[in-house]
């Protein structure tokens, strides 16, 4: 999970965090502000799918982007995993 901290970031990566930890699955975040993450960060925004490619937090499965918080709210909702 990449995400960055802003009030409506952190936000949507305490519920994402949540929905993920409930869902009882592993996932490692890495915060794509500090420079030691820029690779990270640059493979984020050249892999996103999102409209926005700097919206955080994003979700990656074995280096495939997931979605955003909003996804994977659905994905809970719904009792789906992608």
């Amino acid at each position: 999970m990449c995400f960055l901290s802003s009030p409506q970031s952190e936000k949507n990566t305490d519920r994402a965090r949540f929905l993920l930890k409930a869902a009882k699955l592993d996932f490692t975040e890495i915060d794509v502000s500090l420079a030691e993450n820029s690779a990270a960060k640059e493979y984020m925004k050249a892999h996103s799918k999102a409209e926005v490619p700097t919206t955080l937090p994003q979700i990656f499965l074995n280096g495939e982007y997931k979605g955003l918080t909003a996804d994977i709210d659905e994905w809970n909702e719904f009792g789906e995993r992608q």
